[in-house]
């Protein structure tokens, strides 16, 4: 059973991933439909066309294309294939990431060229770093947690002496003016210290806000 050159075409040009074929120099000697509709053209346009010309005219930076050429240089002498995922920021702004795939392959005339295969991932990188996004806000509230805990149980204890202490001095010192209202602003701010830790020990969502020096501080203003 013998396969016309037609109808590799149609099926390679079913693929969503974009596939090129092209020499040492970058030249296309192949392209599916997908490949070529990345730079508006049909594939048949593409063929013959230097492939760090089309990437230059779609906005990629001089050493960004002289980097993907000599990369294919290298797939070509080394006779490695090379597999990676790549994220690309379009002249657009839009972020994408393509799993990348260039493998040497000999044509029938004996030339030396590069099989190269882009497949977007974009939709399964971004939700792997939002998933790392989650787990490391995991992690974050978890050390705040373990922190809120720790002082709680080396703070609370001695406070809630000193704070009964001061209860007793102040019924002691009804008759003393000046030694009460010193003893009430013991209390409160023991009182103050308490409340700080009990927001700690219940903090759900951790927020920052400037501090001095340009620093961050935790925001304890709306916790409970």
């Amino acid at each position: 059973m013998t396969t016309s050159p037609q109808f590799l075409r149609s099926v390679v040009d079913t693929l969503p991933s974009e596939v090129v074929v092209r020499d040492a120099e970058g030249r296309i000697l192949f392209a599916n439909q997908a490949f070529a509709a990345t730079y508006g053209r049909t594939a048949d346009e593409v063929i013959g066309m230097l492939d760090p010309d089309l990437w230059a005219e779609f906005g990629r930076p001089p050493e960004q294309v002289a980097d993907w050429l000599a990369e294919d240089r290298e797939v070509l002498a080394t006779g490695v294939t090379r597999e990676y995922v790549e994220r690309i920021e379009r002249p657009s702004g839009e972020v994408v990431y393509f799993h990348n795939i260039k493998k040497p392959i000999t044509l029938s005339n004996g030339t030396r060229c590069l099989l190269a295969m882009y497949i977007d991932v974009t939709e399964r990188e971004q939700a792997e770093e939002e998933a790392q996004r989650a787990r490391a806000h995991a992690a974050e509230l978890a050390g705040i947690h373990k922190t809120a805990v720790t002082y709680a149980h080396e703070v609370n204890n001695p406070l809630t002496g000193i704070i009964g202490l001061v209860q007793v001095l102040i019924e002691e010192c009804l008759d003393q003016p000046e030694h009460l209202e010193m003893l009430g602003e013991i209390k409160a701010a023991a009182q103050r210290i308490r409340d700080v830790i009990h927001k700690l020990e219940s903090l759900s969502e951790p927020r920052t806000k400037p501090y001095l020096n340009h620093s961050q501080r935790l925001d304890l203003d709306d916790e409970v």
